[in-house]
């Protein structure tokens, strides 16, 4: 990617207690999070199933990122005028605050 990321660099890993860190931030044993949804242990989650399946989405938000960012400049070549590319186009202005 061209710009540096504005977000934590990932990629990202949900905890049992519904933490979002960064993976890095986890193998270095810092308690720091990129955000929490509201569930505090795998019990809690077990009745949360929508709050688990959220932060499995926003875990993945770094790779989805990158994966539209290449898809779209592949897409770019092949199509020029595509309902998909102004999609992807427009996802990727949101995720980085354009």
């Amino acid at each position: 990617m061209k710009n540096k990321p504005k977000h934590t660099a990932g990629p990202w890993v949900v905890t049992d207690n519904g933490q979002i860190k960064a993976e890095a931030i986890v193998r270095m044993g810092f308690s720091d999070y990129v955000c929490r949804m509201p569930y505090a242990s795998k019990a809690e989650a077990a009745e949360m199933p929508r709050s688990v399946n959220d932060a499995r989405l926003i875990s993945a938000a770094p790779e989805l990122l990158e994966a539209c960012i290449k898809a779209e400049k592949a897409l770019a070549s092949l199509l020029k005028n595509d309902t998909a590319i102004d999609m992807l186009r427009a996802a990727i202005a949101k995720a980085e605050g354009k």
